[in-house]
């Protein structure tokens, strides 16, 4: 079986996602984590999909930790950054193999220069939160006919209140796989994670072992 693990900051591979592909007992080389910090849903929707392509979908499973719905992710021309050397290399990415002519890059984070240097006329995608968070809800439910899939929020206010419910109403729907509890929030409401709210070590091992474990083996018991 294959891995591939989506997410932010609250997605370091040496928590949750290795800890995910050691309890199913997948090798190395078979997983795949698709993360970075300040990382908003709409990059690790194009990623996930350009991967899925490249590589196809079969034995596969997948878990997204969703980040922040209003993240700004861009698709920026090459030619209309004033100076690509000073690009933070943790919030961007150089695509050379996109369908749009010459370089682009890709960037996320509300605080990426380029998107403060850049008017909205000269992005070659706009950011629209509602439509990214429609695709995303729509790839995880068309995903999850064709494999395993299992969702959950980095933190409770990565989405509107009233948004999750609509989306865990489409994912009970659909089959999917999610959990209910916010991720930080649960590691906050029983340890301490100081002002960081990023969880480690013990917290982190505590939701993986309380709340992560029985998920996983309810999909895979419910396979079988």
């Amino acid at each position: 079986m294959k891995l591939i693990t989506l997410g932010c900051s609250l997605a370091p591979i040496d928590y949750w996602p290795r800890w995910s592909r050691q309890y199913l007992k997948i090798s190395e080389e078979n997983h795949t984590h698709i993360q970075a910090g300040a990382r908003g849903n709409k990059i690790n929707l194009y990623l996930l999909n350009r991967h899925i392509l490249e590589h196809g979908l079969d034995d596969t499973f997948v878990i997204w930790e969703l980040s922040g719905w209003e993240r700004e992710d861009s698709i920026v021309l090459e030619e209309k950054i004033r100076d690509p050397e000073l690009l933070p290399p943790d919030l961007t990415m150089l695509v050379n193999n996109m369908y749009a002519p010459g370089s682009t890059y890709v960037t996320w984070g509300g605080s990426n220069q380029p998107n403060k240097d850049l008017d909205r006329g000269q992005r070659s995608h706009h950011n629209n939160p509602s439509a990214t968070l429609e695709q995303v809800v729509t790839q995880l439910c068309l995903l999850n006919k064709c494999c395993k899939v299992l969702v959950f929020r980095g933190w409770s206010g990565a989405l509107p209140k009233d948004s999750w419910h609509k989306i865990a109403e489409t994912f009970n729907q659909h089959g999917v796989n999610y959990m209910r509890e916010a991720y930080a929030d649960w590691c906050a409401e029983h340890h301490d994670l100081g002002e960081d709210w990023h969880p480690k070590n013990k917290p982190a091992k505590d939701f993986f072992n309380k709340i992560f474990i029985p998920k996983l083996q309810e999909i895979f018991n419910n396979a079988n």
